[in-house]
């Protein structure tokens, strides 16, 4: 009896895994599905903080802007990263020459989520 019992809770099993969704969840693209983020090109100096006002009010000299304040921050050793506005998320950006001309700059970033950030395909600065 107890065998015939192992028997149907595998069985149970084999078919509620068979009809199971695949690996990714609900409302997620597969990782090598291009994502568009809108956010802002910031450091990994500033990023913390999600702004740049409060390095410009300790050190004067990272600049008076979003932008040359980002600059400053990756001359003395900050890598650029992407900011989410919307939900703060911060995304390590793989290409940074392609990213640098952005900095401090709201943009739209085309590219592929890998476990350590994103791979960016395109860039594109708005407003």
């Amino acid at each position: 009896m107890t065998k015939h019992l192992n028997r149907i809770s595998l069985a149970i099993a084999a078919v509620a895994l068979s009809l199971s969704p695949p690996a990714t969840f609900s409302g997620q693209s597969s990782p090598t599905t291009p994502q568009t983020i809108v956010g802002e090109v910031t450091d990994t100096m500033c990023a913390p903080d999600k702004s740049h006002i409060g390095m410009m009010a300790k050190k004067p000299n990272m600049g008076h802007d979003a932008s040359s304040c980002a600059k400053e921050c990756a001359r003395i050793g900050a890598k650029y990263v992407l900011l989410d506005n919307q939900t703060g998320k911060v995304y390590k950006v793989d290409d940074q020459a392609k990213i640098a001309q952005f900095a401090g700059l709201r943009v739209k970033v085309t590219g592929t989520l890998t476990a350590s950030g994103i791979k960016v395909a395109d860039v594109d600065a708005i407003g």
